[in-house]
């Protein structure tokens, strides 16, 4: 809850918000009473006014004192438990009682006359009857809105558990997600080196066993540190570089403090894949992959992976690494990134995210 809504929530419970609330319900039930009187018999005396409005106005305020001060004493926060609704009863009761005879005691101190006690009784009567009638009636109204007000934060709590769900689901599709030309590739090479290089072939199916173990044992984390991405990142390119051989180089640039910084899983083994796939295949000379973490102003993180491979085409359809690594910066940063594939002056994708604070959704999520 911000700072605003709070202090407003704050005021909306106070003593004297409650005393101005129900003052106006003072104030009404006095003016049907002395309606009343006059259509009784069409004679109003600023005296029996006056004792309207006094009585009224007092076992209101009286009333809505004590069930505050209960509230404060107990901490009642459920209006609808069955407990308070009789300890409200009981207070109405109570508060009715004193308040009138507090009021015949004003009259006496003003007029000098004690009213009759058989008067007393009755107005006593009247007094709760009245006041059981409202204040039952306003109790059926606040029960109503809470249970209206119950239902409705249900519902939204019940609303944002399915959007968190489905969140979780949908990221679970897209992390740990080996591309299946990848393990073709790798199961075919393996294949191949069983016969001729069969200590390559080992190692080949060690680095592949350890590449899944790690996608498997993800978790339900979505978010893990730059130094485990990186370690995930070098164990593909150990498999890539038993096929590929000396074709490949790798350049990794991330400085020390930012090794425990968090991103989300698996976002750069994809790009790495996809450099390889669609740049360094490309090119008879050796290919280089550069792989770039730094910090930004602003706290923002900024990533780059890149390959001098030939150029992205002028209209790129993205493919399994590009168009994972869109969903999943969607669905956990919502618009707060950036994405640019760039062809010059160099050719990579470039990646700015938040640095150290993530979103609330995501942090829920994580």
């Amino acid at each position: 809850m911000s700072q605003p809504d709070k202090k407003k929530e704050d005021q909306k419970h106070s003593l004297l918000y409650y005393n101005l609330k129900y003052a106006r319900v003072g104030l009404l039930v006095g003016v049907g009473i002395c309606a009343l009187n006059f259509f009784h018999d069409f004679t109003l005396s600023w005296k029996s006014v006056f004792a309207c409005f006094l009585f009224s106005m007092t076992i209101t305020l009286s009333i809505t004192n004590l069930i505050y001060l209960s509230h404060c004493l107990f901490k009642r926060q459920d209006v609808r438990n069955v407990r308070f609704v009789v300890l409200n009863f009981i207070l109405m009761g109570v508060g009715i009682f004193v308040a009138t005879e507090f009021c015949f005691f004003v009259l006496y101190l003003l007029d000098g006359k004690w009213t009759p006690m058989k008067e007393q009784y009755n107005n006593l009567v009247f007094n709760l009857f009245l006041g059981f009638f409202i204040g039952g009636y306003n109790h059926i109204i606040t029960l109503q809105k809470e249970n209206y007000e119950y239902r409705l934060k249900e519902n939204e709590y019940q609303l944002t558990k399915l959007q968190e769900l489905k969140i979780r689901a949908e990221l679970e599709t897209l992390q740990a997600k080996i591309n299946p030309h990848f393990l073709y590739n790798s199961l075919n090479s393996i294949a191949s080196l069983v016969y001729t290089d069969p200590e390559k072939a080992e190692k080949m199916v060690l680095m592949l066993s350890k590449l899944f173990r790690v996608s498997i044992n993800s978790g339900e984390e979505n978010f893990g540190t730059i130094a485990n991405e990186i370690d995930i990142v070098k164990t593909y390119l150990d498999i890539e570089n038993i096929r590929l051989g000396d074709r490949l180089s790798v350049k990794i640039s991330v400085k020390d403090e930012l090794q425990d910084v968090k991103i989300p899983r698996f976002l750069l083994q994809p790009l790495v894949e996809n450099s390889i796939k669609h740049g360094i295949s490309k090119v008879a000379e050796k290919g280089e992959v550069i792989i770039e973490v730094k910090a930004l102003p602003d706290n923002k993180l900024a990533i780059w992976v890149a390959d001098n491979g030939p150029a992205f085409p002028e209209v790129l359809e993205p493919g399994y690494g590009m168009q994972s690594t869109f969903d999943k910066l969607k669905l956990l940063y919502g618009d707060d990134h950036v994405l640019n594939i760039l062809s010059t002056p160099h050719k990579g994708i470039q990646i700015i995210i938040p640095n150290l604070v993530v979103k609330q959704l995501a942090h829920e999520i994580y």
